[in-house]
């Protein structure tokens, strides 16, 4: 999820398949608007990853983290950026 890399769709769902991320829990708490098609989402989770490698789990508990999202074509979008 947290990645400066830009790659295709194809090679991003074999990843995400290969990670085996779960999310436990997620919430959105907050969200703002920063332009007519961007906004930031702040949101709580708790993400557990089973592979390839050691398991091991990724959480943001309140006050949980600011994502930034994008609408393209009508549809709103996490954008791809590094774990703050």
């Amino acid at each position: 999820m947290y990645t400066e890399q830009e790659v295709d769709l194809a090679t991003a769902v074999k990843e995400w398949k290969e990670a085996g991320e779960v999310y436990v829990s997620f919430e959105t708490l907050e969200t703002k608007m920063t332009g007519q098609d961007r906004a930031e989402v702040r949101v709580a989770y708790k993400c557990t990853v089973s592979g390839p490698g050691k398991p091991y789990s990724a959480d943001a508990p309140e006050p949980g983290e600011w994502w930034r999202v994008a609408r393209v074509n009508g549809v709103w979008r996490v954008c791809w950026m590094p774990r703050r």
